[in-house]
């Protein structure tokens, strides 16, 4: 039986902290909603969470809301300040562009999904994963 637990991944000089900000990589994967559900027992009460929704548009023509405005009002609803941002990966890659934006928003720490593909095809393939291990800027929690 596989027992899959949120895994933080820091950098060596990172020092335990009360987190207040918390970036939130937002796919609508079932390791996103983990990682969200992670999120609410890891933050400080009335923390801030970037939910980072990445290459993604901000809604359709089927009038459903932009992607993370729900994972956003669900956070909110547990009395954190939840904000939605589209970023895009340009030539950097999603897992560039997610920990640049972390960094850059000064976040304590981000929190993803970790292998939603097979872990076979991910060390075949690479994946956001492996490479925000192999680039870290941060803090990083992997919900699997």
């Amino acid at each position: 039986m596989f027992a899959g637990v949120p895994t933080m991944v820091m950098p060596a000089a990172w020092r335990p902290a009360p987190i207040t900000h918390a970036a939130l990589g937002w796919n609508a994967s079932l390791e996103a909603f983990r990682a969200a559900r992670t999120v609410l027992d890891l933050v400080e009460p009335g923390a801030t969470v970037d939910v980072v929704v990445v290459d993604s548009l901000d809604g359709d023509k089927s009038g459903q809301p932009a992607p993370g405005t729900r994972i956003a009002r669900h956070i909110t609803r547990h009395g954190h300040n939840a904000l939605v941002h589209a970023i895009a990966s340009a030539e950097h890659g999603t897992s560039a562009a997610l920990q640049l934006f972390a960094f850059e928003s000064r976040a304590d720490v981000l929190v993803i999904g970790g292998y939603g593909r097979s872990r076979a095809l991910e060390f075949i393939l690479g994946g956001v994963t492996r490479e925000l291990i192999a680039h870290q800027r941060l803090p990083i929690v992997f919900v699997h």
